[in-house]
């Protein structure tokens, strides 16, 4: 992106936009689909699940399902104890009777949510603990989150089927292996279950967040852009560092943030952000937190999402649709909100690996200017953000020309801006139009008081 053939790049720019939404992998296989010895129990659901998951024609679905009940003791679910089926069917079945209740009354046990922290007491006593989970309510929250895939893919609660991700493990595997999503450290002589960047807590809450705000749509591409909108909308990068200390200011709980309390929104009680501590935001641990937090949203319906690294940072990889961000950030990145459909921040497997390389492979030197990047890129022709207009007002006012202007210099200019800016230069961005069309939405949308 240093250096462009003008003539080209402004075709070559349009017709990307015209398709600025990847083609995603499209689902074949729907939900609902329930073996034959099994359809005549599909109104008792304690019975039902036992013979969906022992039937052939469901072993990768049962096969992907697993859990380490001690180090090196880590079974699928045809290999599981008894007790630990009897807790997944127990599960299922409270959760099917609490959709049919509508989403009321969930009329079994249920994991805290937040789930308790052994490690509470060590950040007291001077040391930085791991945020860990207690194994038994570890895989209570596991079972629970298994329950609701099972339920949605039997009932039909959502369009698209487990089925379609048969053969391919890491489709099927980030919805429903628990050895994906959770790590065990028996450093300390006993097991503790780790989870990093969003710390996930009763699934039933997560399924009735996505089912009341409509963020369930007709395909798993619709669903994955709702979410984004929400998270665009909605989510703050949360203030200070990595640390106990900051995550209980921020959620109020000593451990990477709990899902629910992003959705529901939480105060920043740091006495030095004072003037943030009322009303609560929907606080996200930034790149990390958020890919986490899409990854456990997602899994509620049936949407695997993977975080991965990228550049120095983390950004989700939606991989039933091998679709990625250029930054976990990107959805409540200023410059995003701009009115676009939120689908036009995903991007394709080639530019993604053009920009950081397969298995992030690239030079940091290199990659780390494209973290970010697709915001920046559809600012060029989506200039309707707060943070643009409001800049490009300033510059009105003053007689700032392009050059030296807060639009340039504060967005575009790789000698200001350390990411994401990937070298525009001023008679690029010219021939771009990119001044024409801040134009015309300073007419239309006025000059903004705030740049958020």
């Amino acid at each position: 992106m240093k250096t462009r053939n003008l003539g080209l790049a402004v075709a070559a720019l349009f017709a990307w936009v015209a398709c600025a939404v990847p083609v995603p992998a499209r689902a074949t296989t729907p939900s609902g689909l329930v073996p034959p010895a099994c359809q005549s129990l599909l109104s008792q659901p304690n019975l039902l699940l036992p013979c969906y998951l022992n039937d052939p024609s469901n072993i990768n679905i049962a096969g992907s399902i697993a859990w380490c009940f001690s180090p090196g003791t880590c079974p699928s679910y045809p290999g599981w104890p008894v007790s630990a089926q009897n807790q997944l069917m127990q599960a299922f079945y409270y959760t099917v009777a609490w959709y049919n209740n509508g989403m009321t009354n969930y009329g079994g046990p249920l994991s805290p949510d937040p789930p308790n922290n052994p490690t509470v007491n060590a950040y007291a006593t001077g040391q930085v603990p791991w945020p860990d989970l207690y194994p038994d309510e570890a895989f209570r929250i596991y079972v629970e989150h298994v329950a609701v895939s099972l339920a949605a893919e039997i009932y039909q609660w959502v369009p698209w089927g487990l089925h379609d991700y048969d053969g391919n493990g890491q489709k099927m595997g980030w919805v429903l292996d628990g050895l994906l999503v959770f790590s065990t450290d028996v450093s300390t002589g006993y097991a503790l279950v780790y989870v990093e960047g969003a710390t996930p807590g009763n699934a039933i809450t997560t399924f009735k967040f996505l089912k009341s705000n409509n963020l369930i749509g007709p395909t798993r591409l619709d669903t994955i852009g709702r979410v984004l909108d929400w998270a665009r909308s909605n989510l703050w990068h949360f203030n200070g560092t990595f640390s106990p200390e900051y995550y209980f200011y921020n959620w109020q709980y000593y451990g990477y943030p709990p899902v629910s309390r992003i959705i529901s929104g939480t105060p920043d009680l740091n006495p030095a952000e004072a003037p943030l501590a009322s009303p609560p935001h929907h606080w996200t641990a930034g790149c990390i937190g958020t890919s986490a937090f899409l990854m456990w949203v997602l899994k509620a319906v049936n949407i695997p999402v993977q975080p991965i690294a990228a550049g120095g940072h983390t950004t989700p990889w939606f991989i039933s649709e091998d679709l990625f961000l250029s930054h976990g950030d990107d959805p409540y990145n200023a410059l995003s909100k701009a009115g676009y459909p939120a689908t036009y921040l995903l991007v394709s497997r080639d530019d993604f690996e053009a920009w950081f390389g397969p298995n992030n492979s690239k030079p940091i030197a290199y990659s780390g200017q494209n973290v970010g990047r697709k915001p920046v890129d559809l600012a060029v022709l989506y200039p309707t953000s707060n943070w643009l207009l409001y800049r490009y007002c300033d510059d009105v006012a003053n007689n700032r020309d392009h050059a030296s202007g807060r639009v340039y210099n504060e967005t575009f200019n790789s000698e200001n801006v350390s990411s994401a800016s990937a070298g525009y230069t001023v008679t690029y961005l010219e021939e771009l139009g990119l001044w024409d069309r801040l134009a015309a939405g300073k007419d239309t949308l006025g000059c903004p008081t705030s740049p958020y």
